[in-house]
């Protein structure tokens, strides 16, 4: 699992020692907007949505974390959907 937070249809995962999923490079090489930045606890109202990714769901909405609660965002929910569309799967 990874994370990733939503300003508009821009995703940010933080930027940490992390092990970027298969999701998460999956949506790097397909979104524009897709960046890395330090993220922090004091920060999580600032952004639109949450998103768990994996390599069974593409983003899977987060409701809250700690006090802090999201709504569903449609525009960052169809950049995700429209970017995991447009890579080609690969025959394994």
């Amino acid at each position: 699992w990874n994370i990733c937070f939503a300003r508009g249809p821009r995703l940010i995962f933080p930027k940490a020692a992390i092990l970027p999923g298969i999701r998460q490079q999956t949506l790097q090489r397909a979104l524009p907007t897709y960046t890395t930045e330090p993220i922090s606890l004091t920060e999580l109202a600032g952004y639109d949505a949450a998103y768990f990714t994996n390599s069974i769901d593409p983003a899977l909405p987060v409701a809250s974390i700690n006090e802090v609660t999201y709504e569903p965002h449609p525009e960052s929910a169809n950049a995700i959907a429209t970017a995991y569309a447009a890579v080609t799967a690969q025959p394994i």
